[in-house]
């Protein structure tokens, strides 16, 4: 009989323990303490929230992200860019906006390395979207992402001509 009186004992010391470790996570994350003291009670309140977060998958991320306008996005879409260049421009905003900086050092071996593509492609999709006033170049290799959209000039898709 004793033995099972230790094992009860480890049981409630094991749930305390566990207990803290929830509170502490809570605490961590803002929510506020749970409500119930038991065991029981936190999961059962664990379980209704995992409900509603099924029903809604699509929460904003947890992890970093970058504020985008609305704006922004909308023009971007509206652009005829070459997949280069919109790995590019999306590097520079990740490098820029995502650090919540206006401007950015990058050199072209980065884009080489985070991107996968040669310094010669960098360097031309910069060229071209330099040209069509989407990135600002503010010094040698620091680059900025023209916030005034009416400035951003259009660029035709260039159609191909068919051969007769």
């Amino acid at each position: 009989m004793q033995q099972q009186d230790i094992t009860d004992k480890e049981l409630a010391e094991i749930a305390r323990k566990k207990r803290e470790q929830i509170e502490n996570y809570r605490r961590k994350r803002g929510d506020p303490r749970p409500l119930k003291e038991t065991l029981a009670g936190i999961a059962r309140d664990r379980k209704g929230k995992n409900k509603d977060h099924r029903k809604n998958k699509r929460d904003l991320p947890e992890k970093e992200y970058i504020l985008i306008t609305n704006e922004f996005v909308e023009a971007m879409s509206r652009q005829y860019l070459r997949p280069n260049e919109t790995k590019v421009l999306l590097h520079i905003v990740r490098k820029t906006w995502g650090w919540r900086k206006k401007s950015d050092f990058i050199a072209l071996r980065q884009f080489e390395k985070e991107l996968g593509i040669s310094k010669d492609i960098a360097c031309r999709a910069l060229s071209r979207l330099k040209r069509r006033g989407i990135v600002d170049q503010l010094a040698n290799k620091t680059y900025a992402i023209q916030t005034d959209i009416s400035l951003w000039r259009d660029e035709p898709k260039k159609s191909r001509k068919k051969g007769g």
